[in-house]
């Protein structure tokens, strides 16, 4: 698209598919090169995305990916944290095991990449290096009860540009 991030390197948690596979097509338009952090084979691979197998809830598997990434950049300057499972339930009906794994999937996996990439300083014209949205499906249904996707909490940029 814009070419805006040419010379940039991202990565993105999940992107295997869905939500991250979007974004990292988004920032593969804008010129960055994009590695992708996954459980799981990319349904689709995208010419130009780095592909590396990493468990974002453990702190071995994280560390290795990121000991990858500097390896074949040397630079990191934009993390998308978008990793993130659901177990639907009503408490009461899902189990610890579905909801740990649900907890530490989106938080420590937050948590675990962003304390790799803490260092980041903000690229010119953009706002600090942690910044946190709230995820659209955040918004509350009408009864809890009602709700059909997962509870997550919130989905986190890292190095969110502020671009014209």
């Amino acid at each position: 698209m814009s070419g805006s991030l040419s010379g940039c390197v991202a990565v993105v948690t999940g992107a295997a598919r869905g939500i991250g596979d979007a974004i990292a097509e988004r920032l593969l338009a804008d010129g960055a090169r994009v590695f992708s952090l996954d459980k799981a084979a990319p349904t689709a691979p995208r010419d130009g995305v780095v592909y590396l197998e990493a468990d974002v809830t453990d702190p071995a598997s994280v560390a290795a990916a990121f000991t990858a990434i500097d390896a074949a950049s040397g630079r990191l300057d934009i993390l998308v944290n978008n990793a993130g499972i659901q177990r639907i339930g009503l408490v009461g009906k899902v189990s610890f095991v579905d909801w740990s794994a649900v907890i530490a999937t989106q938080l420590n996996g937050f948590f675990l990449c962003a304390e790799r990439t803490a260092w980041l300083p903000p690229l010119p014209g953009s706002f600090r290096p942690l910044q946190a949205l709230p995820s659209p499906q955040l918004a509350p249904p009408a009864s809890l009860s009602q709700r059909k996707s997962s509870p997550s909490a919130v989905k986190v940029a890292l190095s969110l540009l502020s671009l014209p």
